[in-house]
């Protein structure tokens, strides 16, 4: 499998859904399995997904595993409703092509597409997230639990989670790059994809409370400085600015020309606009002579009609009497 499977794509809303961060994160494992199965299925067709499976039934009779879906597969989906047979079986084979590629061990496939089914709604924001960062800070949270003892290379905490959740679900640029202030990685941070629908949250779960402004400076820097990301602030002044973050530029300098790249795109596009409008204004506010002629000639009004001349009246009549 290549390098671009070990991800787990995960809908944004999820940092909110459960009751703690072990759960939110032990029910994203089925979710990332689900959705790297039909993403497969997507993205590289039929043909593809039927070898991959047929690959995972091989490797689960060897284990011991059921190797097709169980006979009675009642599921609903979020909204209560009975899911078909057919999807059903097809959703439960997509998450054993999913767990063989992204490596999982144990777990019931059932679960994970119930879990599916339970969080993931049309229209969500979704983030993509590393395998193994996925797996270190899960780890980190069943250690907080106690229920893990064994040494993890790089603890991510929960915080630190939802801070890498929010910047990878932020739409990047043409230069693969995003702006993101503190007041949007708040948002972000707490499940909500914009600042507006963060306004209108109702009561938060006590895991995924907002993050102050001084929490999300001190995470992100800490953030920065193991090399998660690429940030800088862009800004010709002193002051203010808009900081620049990028997970596909391994440098700042690459950072940097990125933005530059960018900026002179902006530049040059803004000043065609410009020239564009400053032209249209000139057309309208100086046209040549020939519009007053044509003006002129069209809408002429009719010469005035003279007022009728009176009949002369008859003087009366001067009969004898």
């Amino acid at each position: 499998m290549s390098q671009e499977d070990h991800y787990y794509t995960l809908p944004l809303s999820h940092l909110r859904n459960c009751a703690s961060p072990l759960e939110t994160l032990e029910t994203a494992v089925g979710i990332g399995i689900l959705n790297t199965g039909l993403g497969i299925e997507h993205v590289r067709g039929r043909t593809a997904f039927a070898k991959l499976l047929n690959e995972a039934r091989l490797i689960a009779r060897s284990r011991d595993r059921p190797v097709n879906p169980p006979a009675q597969l009642d599921l609903v989906d979020a909204s209560g409703t009975p899911v078909d047979k057919t999807r059903a079986r097809h959703l439960w084979c997509a998450a054993m092509v999913g767990q063989e590629v992204l490596g999982v061990s144990g777990g019931s496939l059932t679960v994970h597409v119930r879990d599916w089914l339970k969080y993931h709604r049309p229209g969500e924001v979704f983030f993509r997230i590393r395998s193994d960062w996925f797996w270190q800070t899960l780890l980190t949270a069943r250690r907080d639990a106690g229920k893990h003892q064994e040494h993890i290379p790089r603890p991510i905490s929960w915080r630190e989670f939802r801070l890498l959740a929010g910047l990878l679900s932020a739409r990047v640029n043409s230069q693969d790059f995003t702006f993101c202030g503190w007041e949007l990685l708040q948002a972000l941070s707490c499940g909500f994809h914009n600042k507006e629908a963060f306004e209108r949250r109702g009561v938060m779960p006590d895991h995924c409370q907002p993050l102050s402004r001084h929490m999300i400076r001190e995470g992100t820097e800490t953030l920065e400085a193991v090399n998660f990301y690429a940030r800088c602030r862009y800004s010709r002044g002193k002051a203010g600015g808009l900081m620049a973050y990028s997970f596909r530029h391994p440098k700042r300098e690459d950072l940097y020309a990125a933005i530059q790249q960018w900026d002179a795109a902006n530049h040059v596009f803004k000043a065609k606009t410009a020239a564009l409008r400053a032209t249209d204004l000139q057309a309208f506010t100086n046209p040549p002579p020939s519009v007053h002629q044509a003006s002129a000639s069209t809408f002429t009004s009719p010469p005035p009609t003279a007022p009728p001349t009176p009949a002369p009246s008859t003087p009366p009549s001067l009969a004898p009497t």
